[in-house]
């Protein structure tokens, strides 16, 4: 429901980037436990796989952009950095689209 994609959004604010390639975006959440995420994938029906991070010791997971844009239009306020253009205005206030 509403309350477990406004808290998705806040830890996609903390643990959470967007990875850019070409035109492309990903948005991504990465832990150090891969326990943890396989119930964040669980719980969001998340089909993407999780993988290891750079270092050993980190899970990483595509959070697909159907539930990236759900996110964005739970809160209006959330870190404007890790918001895509789309949903933000010219003047870097957030939009709802």
């Amino acid at each position: 429901g509403k309350k477990a994609i406004a808290w998705l959004l806040g830890y996609f604010d903390g643990d959470g980037t967007i990875s850019r390639k070409k035109s492309n975006f990903y948005p991504i959440i990465s832990a150090g436990s891969k326990k943890f995420m396989e119930s964040i994938k669980k719980l969001f029906e998340i089909k993407f796989k999780i993988t290891q991070g750079v270092n050993e010791t980190t899970w990483k997971l595509y959070l697909g952009l159907e539930l990236y844009k759900k996110m964005m239009l739970t809160y209006n306020d959330s870190m404007q950095r890790k918001r895509h253009p789309d949903y933000r205005d010219p003047n870097g206030l957030y939009l709802y689209p």
